[in-house]
């Protein structure tokens, strides 16, 4: 199975890590995805996560979206 970006996320992206499942920006922030389910609810989130740093001004090194839905209780992980 493939992962692929919404389309307004495909800008952010440079690359596909298949080894670690996870997308590397084009500023070089480590986006891992974790297994192929629930894909849309994580972009989402990302997209969010993106747009929330945007507005402070400040970037991620790493985004952690690897945790499932029962384990998540709308928590994520961002690295400075």
């Amino acid at each position: 199975m493939s992962i692929i970006p919404p389309t307004d996320l495909k800008d952010y992206i440079s690359e596909w890590n298949a080894a670690n499942r996870a997308f590397i920006s084009r500023s070089g922030t480590e986006v891992l995805m974790g297994p192929p389910v629930e894909l849309e609810q994580k972009f989402v989130l990302l997209g969010k996560i993106l747009d929330d740093l945007a507005s402070r001004g400040e970037h991620a090194v790493k985004i952690d979206l690897r945790v499932t839905k029962k384990s998540r209780r709308g928590h994520f992980v961002v690295f400075f």
